[in-house]
């Protein structure tokens, strides 16, 4: 369902509305972010054969959706946000890009990662501990009961790969 494509061997025009960028830790929180999923996992996945299947998958820190005009709509600190990659925080970041082939299911995503921008706080806690609640992440009760919350105006709180699945999830 999806390509994996570089940032650095690729130009923006060749990015679609809602693929997905994801980046490796390369600041503070995202260290943090990194070695709170790891301590998670480790007391999670004891004796689980596949743990090590894909070494280096836990240095993930970060994911967003591509919403166009060099824009990212992304759960950080402040919230879900929608910003730049080419200013600011994210302007030296390197991302790997997840091209859906599926392009109305990256529309639909993208659409709904729009609804959210300014609507839902970034959960920090969950955040470092995310890793070993990936399962949890893509069950559609969640997404849900997550959805009838903000249609019902009540807060809700994501953090950057939480609010992705949320959005792909609802597309």
């Amino acid at each position: 369902m999806f390509d994996i494509i570089n940032k650095e061997t690729i130009k923006l025009d060749q990015v679609g509305r809602g693929d997905i960028f994801i980046k490796f830790a390369s600041d503070w929180a995202g260290r943090g972010i990194v070695l709170g999923q790891a301590i998670t996992n480790y007391f999670t996945r004891i004796g689980d054969p596949n743990y090590w299947k894909y070494p280096g998958t836990s240095l993930l820190s970060h994911a967003a959706i591509y919403v166009g005009d060099a824009m990212i709509a992304e759960a950080v600190g402040s919230g879900v946000k929608q910003n730049s990659i080419r200013y600011g925080v994210n302007q030296h970041e390197v991302y790997h890009v997840f091209h859906c082939k599926d392009r109305e299911v990256a529309s639909l995503a993208e659409e709904c990662s729009k609804g959210v921008i300014n609507k839902a706080d970034y959960d920090l806690l969950s955040a470092l501990f995310s890793f070993g609640r990936f399962d949890d992440l893509v069950r559609s009760d969640i997404t849900k009961s997550m959805k009838e919350k903000m249609e019902k105006g009540e807060h809700v709180k994501f953090f950057c790969s939480e609010f992705v699945t949320y959005c792909y999830n609802v597309a």
